[in-house]
């Protein structure tokens, strides 16, 4: 059974060292609206079971895992389509899959320059107990690119508060 307790939000400033490869983005539905999963039925159909329908294209959408590191340590956080497209500056996940297919060494340039950029995390921090097991899950809820002109701005208030 697993028991949900109560969730929190918090904002954090960290930098995005690391990121799971291996599933990056899902292919969905491409209906607005519609994130559910489609799989491909290897005639060039893509199948979607919530629904039961055909569609002849899919849209990939971001299912993002990463690694946000500070000076505190680093913690592995979930980021979903909007938040993990602004991220690659834009590229979507169906751009990325191309790159992937086409261009690998593309690709692998889009993701590293993707890594190791500050960002301002809003993140929704979320507990699970399975088995006796507490795991915490945290999801990138909105990010944006850290603004240094005004977190200086900010730390010379505080500094000429003192």
């Amino acid at each position: 059974m697993i028991r949900r307790p109560p969730r929190s939000t918090q904002g954090v400033s960290s930098a995005a060292s690391d990121v799971y490869k291996r599933q990056m983005y899902y292919a969905s539905v491409p209906e607005d609206g519609n994130n559910k999963k489609v799989t491909a039925t290897g005639d060039g159909k893509f199948y979607c079971e919530a629904n039961g329908q055909t569609y002849d294209t899919c849209e990939r959408r971001y299912i993002m895992r990463f690694k946000a590191t500070d000076v505190s340590g680093g913690a592995w956080m979930n980021a979903f389509n909007d938040e993990a497209k602004k991220m690659f500056g834009g590229l979507s996940a169906d751009e990325l899959h191309a790159l992937k297919e086409n261009d690998f060494k593309a690709y692998e340039r889009a993701v590293s320059k993707m890594t190791c950029k500050h960002w301002n995390f809003l993140v929704k921090v979320q507990s699970e107990e399975y088995q006796g097991e507490t795991k915490r899950r945290m999801t990138a809820v909105k990010c944006a690119p850290v603004d240094y002109v005004a977190e200086s701005k900010k730390l010379l208030a505080k500094i000429g508060a003192v």
